[in-house]
């Protein structure tokens, strides 16, 4: 299992750090046939994106993120019957208005591509439970004394 890390040095001593970091790994992983072996519950890719804006009293974020399917359960009911759940994305969204220096007002959008999540047995033909995805929205004020 070869896994590759690299970084960028960061300048030392000065008032602006840049730097970057990245990590290789191949899923190419053999076990002897005679060995044990186990599954790794919950393990999946994963990927995330997200833009932020913040100037003149309003901040935004907007983020989508995706998990690809992965294993949750090896034994459903104790008769060795997998569970998977099937990959699935989401986009949350939330912005913010400084009215003044004590008071902003906010809103908040959870799930706004109304992602479900599935779980399913040994292939999508087989979907063990549905969960309908919904979006939520949220709506919120602060006053700072």
């Amino acid at each position: 299992m070869p896994i590759a890390n690299g970084s960028n040095p960061i300048a030392a001593g000065s008032t602006e750090v840049c730097g970057t970091r990245s990590t290789f790994h191949s899923d190419n992983i053999t076990a002897p046939t005679n060995a044990d072996q186990f599954a790794l519950l919950g393990l999946s890719d994963t990927a995330n994106a997200t833009l932020i804006f913040e100037k003149y009293g309003v901040s935004a974020r907007l983020a989508w993120n995706w998990r690809g399917s992965f294993l949750s359960n090896n034994s459903r009911g104790g008769s060795r019957n997998p569970v998977f759940v099937k990959a699935y994305n989401q986009l949350d969204l939330n912005i913010s208005y400084d009215i003044t220096k004590n008071i902003s007002v906010s809103f908040e959008g959870i799930n706004l591509t109304k992602s479900d999540v599935t779980t399913y047995a040994r292939t999508t033909n087989e979907p063990w439970f549905v969960v309908e995805g919904s979006s939520r929205y949220l709506f919120g004020a602060r006053w700072k004394f």
